[in-house]
């Protein structure tokens, strides 16, 4: 229950501010505030490798290393396509139904699974289809 308060009260000031600022500055300012939480966080990591080295490297798997170039070839588009969803999001809500727009939105984990399952050959047991098939149930009832 606190985290479906926490939704609707989030939704509805994501609302006032993309009213306010507009879709494309809010979605950039979410993003920048990503980078600077994921960086601090790497920054952690990084202090705690170093700080683990010292004292005898029972820390050393946080050692900070680069990933290789099919990682980056992967997360880059991913980065660049949930910039996009949220983008489209906060536009949404503005110029359509906001009850539309929500229940469009939360297909998108349906809609992963199955992306998951079509190009990347995913097998899904039957629990994960029965998962699907109650996402897809639940907008429908929440949608009528």
């Amino acid at each position: 229950l606190p985290a479906l308060m926490f939704f609707g009260v989030a939704n509805s000031a994501l609302l006032f501010l993309v009213g306010t600022l507009g879709g494309v500055e809010v979605a950039f300012i979410a993003k920048v505030a990503d980078l600077v939480v994921l960086g601090a966080l790497a920054g952690v990591g990084w202090l705690l490798s170093q700080q683990g080295r010292a004292v005898g490297g029972t820390l050393g798997w946080l050692a900070p290393h680069w990933p290789p170039r099919a990682f980056w070839l992967f997360v880059v588009p991913t980065a660049l396509l949930d910039t996009m969803a949220n983008i489209a999001y906060n536009v949404g809500i503005t110029v359509a139904l906001v009850s539309v727009v929500v229940v469009l939105s939360s297909l998108f984990s349906a809609v992963t699974v199955l992306l998951a399952w079509i190009f990347l050959r995913e097998r899904l047991a039957r629990w994960q289809w029965a998962g699907v098939g109650a996402i897809l149930v639940g907008i429908v009832l929440v949608s009528a």
